[in-house]
């Protein structure tokens, strides 16, 4: 169902790899910033959300890049329930009289168990795409994560255009999913949303892709992440990738938070052999800071420098050097 458009596909992926690569994400915008209410959270019973992840070492710093890696487990497994709804395999349930009329737009599945099953409402029409998921003690089996159980609801709209090689869309995503992975009887939930929008103009090889959310949880048995107040920005110039992060990253794994930012955007220039960032700042602060500088940025000559603290504790003279790999094979 999902518009599978170019810049996305590839702005996506660069995003994660980006993120991955800098430590967890883009860096951090001071941890006294006012977090709107727009963010307000539901899932943090272990009161993460109060209180500053140590960051004073460089592993602290390297901590944070599983813990940032684990809020995208979430989005994977509702991709691949989505891909087992999608793929035809489950059967429609027959309603008669009044109870089909009130379907509308609406189809009901049987799930894998008695009892189960997910109702599917698509009120998608031409370049716009509106379908909702509702489940209902639902078990299905997915690809890397077994068979789970379902409750709740998962929404996706997206609108746009696109022509002759240029493309505009936006979109968003809504999550009030709980259940538990079957195998291992272990709990979980997933709340929030996030939005985008992108476009992309061919002819001028420029485009932009934002991402954002208001806050985004999940909880797994009793490890919890969240991503709050969050504004991911991508931008493509001909051979020049441009990223800009600001974010707050909670994390029972880190035992509270690091907020991120970007002071100088990270930037890759691809018509280099080289896929390190010639340029740009990624800031990251707990109850300490940590900045990872790239290309001229470092002041050095290096390709990489991390300071912790306003102390250097790691100079690489080039990305081979410090094991980070930043768009292995991308694009």
């Amino acid at each position: 169902m999902k518009q599978q458009t170019f810049i996305k596909s590839v702005m996506v992926t660069s995003v994660a790899l980006v993120l991955s690569a800098c430590g967890g994400g883009g860096g951090g915008g001071g941890s006294d910033r006012e977090v709107s209410s727009g963010g307000s959270l539901s899932l943090d019973d272990g009161g993460y959300s109060n209180r500053k992840a140590s960051l004073n070492t460089q592993q602290d710093f390297e901590g944070t890049t599983p813990a940032y890696q684990s809020s995208e487990e979430a989005l994977d497994l509702v991709t691949e329930v989505e891909d087992v709804i999608n793929s035809g395999g489950l059967e429609e349930i027959v309603h008669d009289g009044a109870t089909a009329q009130a379907l509308d737009d609406s189809v009901d599945l049987a799930c894998e168990n008695e009892n189960g099953s997910v109702k599917v409402t698509d009120k998608s029409v031409s370049s716009v795409i509106d379908v909702r998921y509702d489940f209902s003690n639902c078990r299905l089996t997915t690809v890397s994560f077994g068979q789970v159980a379902l409750n709740g609801s998962y929404t996706f709209k997206e609108s746009g255009s696109s022509s002759s090689g240029s493309e505009s869309w936006t979109g968003s995503e809504t999550f009030n999913i709980s259940g538990s992975f079957v195998a291992s009887g272990t709990p979980f939930a997933l709340k929030g949303g996030d939005r985008w929008s992108e476009t992309f103009d061919a002819a001028a090889e420029q485009g932009t892709l934002t991402l954002s959310s208001d806050v985004l949880e999940f909880k797994k048995g009793t490890s919890y992440v969240a991503l709050q107040n969050s504004l991911i920005t991508l931008g493509i110039d001909g051979n020049q990738l441009a990223l800009s992060t600001e974010f707050r990253l909670i994390s029972s794994a880190m035992n509270g938070y690091v907020d991120y930012t970007t002071p100088s955007p990270v930037v890759i220039d691809l018509s280099q052999e080289s896929t390190c960032p010639v340029q740009g700042i990624n800031r990251m602060e707990g109850d300490g800071v940590v900045e990872v500088r790239y290309g001229v940025d470092t002041g050095t000559g290096a390709d990489i420098v991390v300071e912790v603290n306003n102390n250097t504790v790691a100079s690489y003279e080039t990305c081979d050097e410090s094991g980070i790999n930043m768009f292995p094979g991308a694009l």
